[in-house]
């Protein structure tokens, strides 16, 4: 799992450098789930800075940007959606204590 989350940050960053920010923040919520998944903690956090910043970029509220959030691997979405909310709170998510 930590090499999708690996590869998920690279397409993301490609995005975003590309200047297309709807592709890029889908791409790290996908690389937040997949560190999430595997307990990749740099990448989770590197991660979770790209989020926070594409989504005052593009005034996306928390709703919305949980509303995104799936994870393919044995966390649920709903867990992966509470860990990025303590995550963009700055706690460490809870799944990861």
């Amino acid at each position: 799992m930590q090499h999708n989350a690996t590869k998920y940050f690279a397409l993301a960053r490609t995005e975003e450098m590309a200047g297309h920010d709807a592709p890029a923040i889908l791409f790290y919520l996908a690389s937040f789930c997949a560190s999430l998944n595997c307990c990749d903690t740099q990448t989770l956090y590197r991660t979770t800075a790209k989020i926070q910043r594409l989504q005052a970029r593009i005034s996306l509220p928390d709703e919305s940007l949980i509303a995104m959030v799936h994870s393919y691997g044995p966390l649920s979405d709903e867990a992966c959606q509470l860990s990025l909310l303590q995550s963009l709170s700055g706690e460490l998510p809870a799944v990861l204590t």
